[in-house]
């Protein structure tokens, strides 16, 4: 989705435009919430622990810690484990008896990533029973969710449950997964099985298994695409984006037309969007300069002049121009309409309106003695004196008016009126007759001829709104 521009601005006030580009992120999406990534039968006795790895941001609470008999303990609900962070390493263990290779004191502050916590620490726990991992028979080391839903799990010593299914891990033995994915957890190629004293926890089980823990704690598996300006397009004075968020906002110094490129990138992935800022002066007039184009595509209504010397393209949308349009340049209006309250210059093509205002439709700019709503009934240019576009002949006695007008004039109605002195005036049935009234490309002609006639006759044109 790409919410669209607004594609004019002024000098002086605020302007913003949300680009919403859509690019995927670099995220990987993990399923888990967190995996085993290292266990220990201990250095003799019963001196298990488990080692888990958080994988994305998880709440914990309500999670339970078991073998293939029962539960070992249950995550308290508590606020250390509503909102675990990636990258977190988990030491639960025995407090029946503690491995040597953890510290004596409990961590249980985990801005360094790490917690090594008793199975039974009223803080993090519920009480909860230490049953004993099997060092020989079929066993199990399994975590839940606190709906009971499995989040990870392993078998050991030859039971055939769980992936990764490892064979025996005994007394005084360890077992640690050294690859660098969610899926590779489950992969008993990617564990080893060794001496329970050269075991590390609350670390990285070396090479790519610490490089995973690292990349988990630093974001890299969660990189957010960034926005910038296109290199290619222009710089709008005032104006700039925000990268993480796209926005293009600000308060524009300096009038004209840019050429606005928004793009949204991750490495060497790219994707844009552009389109043309008009930006006015501080009065709401604007000058679209030569050799430039403004494209429409939605209604625009400008607060005042607009002058063309290069090219509008409205398409299909409506140009409200509510000063003076002045038209030395390129308007192209293929099913919109263009709505002025003064003209210079050429006659733009298309559907046509006057601004309604009765002291401009009055107004004799030029002074030629055609008022400026007659001018734009007519086509004429209402700053330049101009001469009516009408012509006429007598035929059989009978005066013939030709008029020509722009086919796309509307708002108003034309209407051919006679008189035979100057005083009384007359128009339809009777009076006056359309001969022919057709229209090739911009241009309607009509043909009325006057119905009486007389030594003198005359002839004028009424234009209302």
């Amino acid at each position: 989705m790409n919410r669209r521009p607004v594609r004019w601005a002024r000098v002086g006030s605020s302007y913003s435009h949300d680009s919403e580009l859509f690019l995927a992120s670099s995220a990987t999406n993990f399923g888990r919430e967190l995996i085993i990534n290292e266990f220990s039968q201990g250095n003799g006795g019963s001196k298990e622990w488990v080692e888990l790895l958080v994988l994305k941001p998880s709440d914990l609470r309500g999670c339970t810690l078991a073998d293939r008999t029962g539960t070992y303990t249950t995550f308290a609900n508590v606020a250390l484990w509503s909102a675990v962070t990636p990258g977190t390493l988990i030491i639960i263990y025995n407090n029946a008896d503690r491995d040597t290779l953890l510290p004596a004191t409990q961590d249980l502050d985990p801005s360094d990533g790490v917690l090594v916590i008793a199975h039974n620490n009223a803080s993090a726990f519920t009480a909860g029973t230490w049953g004993g991992f099997s060092n020989s028979n079929p066993e199990s080391v399994i975590i839940k969710s606190s709906g009971g839903q499995i989040i990870d799990a392993l078998s050991l010593n030859n039971e055939n449950v769980y992936d990764p299914k490892l064979t025996a891990v005994g007394s005084t033995k360890s077992a640690s997964y050294t690859g660098d994915s969610e899926p590779g957890a489950d992969d008993a190629l990617l564990w080893t099985i060794g001496n329970a004293s050269a075991t590390t926890p609350g670390a990285g089980n070396g090479g790519i298994n610490t490089t995973f823990v690292s990349n988990l704690r630093s974001g890299a598996f969660n990189v957010q695409p960034q926005f910038r300006l296109g290199s290619t397009g222009d710089a709008v004075p005032g104006l700039g984006i925000q990268a993480t968020t796209g926005l293009f906002s600000g308060i524009p110094t300096a009038p004209g037309l840019y050429h606005v490129i928004i793009e949204r990138f991750l490495s060497s992935e790219v994707v844009s969007h552009s389109f043309p800022l008009l930006v006015l002066d501080a009065t709401g007039s604007g000058i679209v300069p030569t050799g430039k184009i403004w494209t429409l595509d939605a209604a625009v209504t400008l607060p005042g002049s607009l002058t063309v010397q290069g090219t509008v393209n409205m398409g299909s949308y409506a140009l409200t121009i509510p000063g003076t349009l002045a038209l030395p340049g390129t308007l192209l209006n293929p099913s919109g309409t263009l709505s002025y309250l003064n003209r210079t210059g050429a006659l733009p093509p298309g559907q046509t309106l006057l601004v309604a205002n009765p002291a401009n439709d009055a107004a004799d700019d030029d002074g030629d003695g055609l008022s400026n709503l007659i001018e734009f009934s007519l086509g004429t240019d209402p700053s330049t004196a101009s001469t009516l576009p009408v012509t006429s002949q007598i035929t059989s006695g009978h005066l013939e008016f030709t008029l020509q007008q722009p086919a796309g004039i509307t708002g108003v109605s034309t209407t051919v009126e006679v008189s035979g002195d100057l005083s009384t005036w007359q128009s339809g049935p009777g009076h006056t007759q359309v001969l022919s009234d057709t229209t090739n490309a911009a241009t309607r002609t009509v043909v009325v001829r006057d119905e009486h006639t007389g030594a003198q006759r005359f002839v004028r044109i009424r234009v209302t709104r």
